[in-house]
């Protein structure tokens, strides 16, 4: 259908489709036109009127409870849902006098009504004529004495569906004597009675043709009856959620059947294609059954559906195979574990599996259970599990061949400790020892830092220790690296752990020149030594000089440009003169003490440079003559 009134629609079989009626089309009371349209054939069925009405009242209670034959009149209070202005309240399909008509709803119970034992059976109706469900009021013979009344305190199955094939009633409680009968709403049902403690009703499929919402009382032979129990009649359609098993080869025996899933009842029927099966067992979420082997007798496919009354569950297909199928493999989980895990249970999912088949860890059958035709469960014992690595899950139907390996199951190794968890930058042969679960000879590392990213091999010592050699280009810089242990033949790698690299005192090895001459020009000053990181800076007194880094590995040169411009030749006097940075005379006016022509000698004093990211020391001329 294109119409803007088109429904969602599902099909459930050749006979049966439901559809979803939204709530904007249920605003008013109005009378629509229900059919079906097949637009691949451009047909359509029959029109069938479907009416869209108020809600009914729905009685949910009454007070008083009980009452006794011979009493005076009353006032009847009534509870429930949906009473509008005008609605009556009926006794035996009889109206009576409302006495208040809302918040509180009142009729009123002449005393004629209760001149004898009995029971009556009240009804709500709303001006527009909907009628609610009924509920039992019983009528209890004069001077009763209290507790003599019967008493239900259970009914099995709470709930019964409509259009089903008719129900036994198990009911529980006390004061059941001989003769006592069980009512459904003022509809006495074959009763019998087990004992004074329990007793049963058997209910006709004409009760349950709709869904409602009836009273159940017992009444004994003398009249008294008890309290009113609610027993609902539902319209919902069973679900079958799997079918176990989900295949059978073609010429095999007499078979079982396993339908899971919901709102399963007694009486349910379950049907291969469009024959009955023998149900053999019934819960409200589990139907068994067997399969006659001239169902299976050749390869084919067929339908398994749960019947409840004159509603069908959704359709569940089975296969019947020519011979034992291979199954495929679709998904493992989890994806992984760690080396030195205890047992766990890995979940295979796929197609094609049969009741019996064994799942295979790296050709070691495991102990299997069969969950539906597509799923099963395994359980891996702990000494699987000691080696990292990467394994193949295979699994073969009993008498079938293998499926394909499915080889993304990785045990991974752990990784516990490294020592030591911290480096200085620059540093050489560095070696890292490793502690851990599952190491293998063919292990691996993987060191990632901001320099790079490194896989090496790993020394084996044993499957719990590792010995590392760290590159020094890893380690060139402060920072962090981190770690992971793999293996050169799989895909299993451990966690990552960090290792700091601390940055390493800067030392001094040379200064060149060694010397300079007053007054002289300007010239580069090298300073050589360890520990020089991007950023270093020179000093000469506290002036930063303009500085080049030619660091490598830690170790390196330190160029300073233009340091000496305004030094005086030594006349038996200190000398003071200014030392421009970077060709600008410095605005502190530090001095520089200087060794004049005649001689230099070597500084007592290192200068300190506090505002870079790490000290940078070297020898300098402090002498103070004069």
């Amino acid at each position: 259908m294109t119409s803007p009134w088109a429904l969602q629609t599902t099909y459930v079989d050749s006979t049966t489709l439901t559809a979803v009626l939204p709530a904007d089309k249920l605003r008013t009371a109005k009378t629509a036109t229900i059919y079906v349209s097949d637009n691949t054939y451009n047909t359509i069925s029959l029109r069938l009127p479907f009416a869209i009405g108020t809600m009914a009242p729905l009685l949910s209670g009454s007070e008083p409870q009980v009452v006794y034959a011979g009493n005076p009149g009353f006032n009847l209070t009534v509870y429930g849902s949906y009473l509008r202005p005008g609605m009556v309240v009926r006794w035996n399909g009889m109206p009576l006098s409302m006495v208040s008509t809302g918040p509180v709803w009142m009729a009123w119970v002449p005393a004629s009504l209760i001149a004898s034992p009995g029971s009556a059976n009240i009804t709500l109706v709303n001006s527009d004529g909907l009628v609610s469900n009924s509920r039992v009021l019983p009528v209890n013979p004069a001077n009763t004495p209290p507790g003599y009344s019967p008493v239900i305190t259970s009914i099995n199955p709470t709930k019964l569906r409509a259009g089903g094939e008719g129900a036994t009633l198990t009911i529980s409680g006390s004061g059941f004597f001989t003769g006592s009968t069980v009512y459904w709403n003022n509809t006495p049902l074959s009763t019998t009675v087990s004992s004074p403690l329990q007793l049963f009703a058997l209910v006709p499929a004409s009760l349950m043709a709709s869904p409602a919402t009836v009273s159940i009382t017992v009444v004994r032979a003398n009249g008294i009856a008890s309290l009113p129990r609610s027993l609902t009649i539902e319209s919902v359609i069973p679900i079958s959620s799997s079918v176990t098993p989900g295949g059978f080869i073609a010429g095999g025996d007499l078979s079982p059947i396993t339908i899971n899933g919901s709102r399963f009842l007694a009486g349910d029927r379950v049907f291969w294609n469009s024959v009955p099966l023998v149900v053999t067992s019934s819960t409200p979420t589990q139907l068994m059954a067997t399969v006659p082997a001239q169902l299976i007798s050749s390869p084919g496919t067929a339908v398994i559906k749960v019947v409840s009354g004159s509603l069908t569950s959704n359709p569940y297909p089975v296969v019947v195979y020519a011979s034992v199928p291979i199954p495929t493999l679709a998904a493992v989980s989890p994806a992984y574990v760690n080396a030195g895990a205890a047992g766990f249970t890995v979940n295979v999912t796929g197609s094609d599996f049969l009741p019996g088949a064994t799942i295979y860890w790296a050709g070691t059958p495991l102990a299997t259970t069969f969950v539906s035709a597509s799923e099963m469960n395994a359980a891996v014992p702990a000494g699987l599990v000691t080696e990292s690595g990467q394994f193949d899950i295979t699994m073969a139907n009993a008498g079938g061949a293998s499926s394909i390996p499915f080889t993304q199951m990785l045990v991974r190794p752990v990784l516990s400790t490294l020592t030591p968890s911290s480096i200085v930058a620059g540093s050489a042969n560095v070696t890292l020892s490793v502690t851990g679960i599952g190491f293998r000879p063919t292990a691996s590392c993987r060191i990632r830092s901001s320099d790079g990213d490194w896989v090496l091999r790993a020394t084996y010592l044993s499957s719990t220790a590792l010995s590392l050699q760290v590159p020094p280009e890893a380690i060139m810089n402060p920072g962090t690296i981190t770690v992971s242990i793999g293996d050169t033949t799989n895909a299993a790698a451990s966690r990552l752990v960090t290792v700091i690299v601390e940055p390493g005192k800067p030392t001094i090895s040379t200064v060149l020149p060694g010397s300079a001459t007053a007054a002289g020009p300007e010239f580069q000053l090298t300073v050589n030594g360890a520990h020089f990181y991007i950023g270093a800076r020179v000093r000469w007194n506290t002036t930063d000089l303009s500085t080049r880094s030619h660091a490598v590995d830690g170790v390196g040169t330190i160029q300073s440009n233009r340091i000496a411009r305004h030094c005086q030749p030594w006349r038996g006097k200190r000398v003071r003169g200014q030392v421009p940075h970077d060709g600008v005379p410095d605005p502190a006016g530090e001095p520089a003490h200087l060794e004049p022509e005649s001689g230099f000698g070597r500084s007592r004093r290192a200068g300190v440079c506090p505002g870079g990211p790490w000290r940078q020391l070297f020898r300098r001329r402090s002498d103070e003559l004069g």
